[in-house]
């Protein structure tokens, strides 16, 4: 006969298993990955890089501007034809309103044009965005991130670089 002590030991130690093998079941990259954010169209960027197209494609700022911009249907409209291009052209004339996956604070300064021009890949900041059929937030956009980055490419760690206020 088991005494309540050991029925309790059993209890919990039965109850650990199922929840660490269940866990087990769940890929690790799956645990810790934020969800998916929704936009207003599915849109598939591995579908796109699959197409040859580049980023630079869709985000046409990114290369002469200060913001990489999102696109807009008649952007969009440019490429498709058939039935996406009819709903596109409804849309025509509208900004798509997209949900930024990455969003700095008002106080930080951004220049896509400045990284780019040291080549720096568009992968660095935003993952493995060409394989992705929808994004999350994966990698970690912080002022810890964007330092360590800085001094591994050598490039200015000066806090003007970055949080200039008169910009």
């Amino acid at each position: 006969m088991l005494c309540d002590e050991t029925r309790r030991l059993i209890r919990v130690t039965v109850a650990l298993v199922t929840v660490l093998g269940l866990l087990h079941l769940v890929p690790a990259q799956d645990r810790r990955r934020p969800a998916a954010v929704k936009q207003p169209i599915a849109f598939s960027h591995k579908q796109h890089a699959q197409a040859g197209v580049k980023c630079s494609s869709c985000h046409f700022k990114a290369e002469t501007d200060e913001q990489a911009g999102l696109p807009s249907a008649s952007d969009c409209a440019q490429c498709h034809q058939g039935a996406l291009r009819k709903s596109l052209d409804e849309l025509s004339g509208k900004d798509i309103p997209w949900v930024r996956v990455y969003d700095l604070p008002d106080f930080v300064f951004f220049s896509h044009q400045a990284h780019l021009r040291a080549k720096t890949d568009c992968r660095t900041c935003h993952g493995a965005v060409e394989r992705r059929t929808v994004l999350w937030k994966e990698k970690e956009i912080s002022m810890k991130a964007c330092v360590a980055c800085h001094k591994e490419k050598r490039a200015s760690t000066a806090c003007n670089y970055c949080h200039e206020l008169s910009r």
